[in-house]
């Protein structure tokens, strides 16, 4: 529904560009809570 939105209001080329950076952006922010995830788990145990 987001990319029908995306290309409905900003025509085909723009639409998809942006969806793709939505979607590029989400998974790179998405990637980086799973690397501080795993660094604050790992702290956890060396504590113990």
């Amino acid at each position: 529904m987001a990319l029908w939105l995306a290309a409905a209001s900003m025509g085909w080329s723009f639409g998809l560009t942006v969806y793709g950076g939505h979607t590029s952006a989400a998974a790179g922010v998405v990637f980086i809570a799973l690397l501080v995830n795993k660094r604050i788990r790992e702290r956890k145990r060396g504590m113990r």
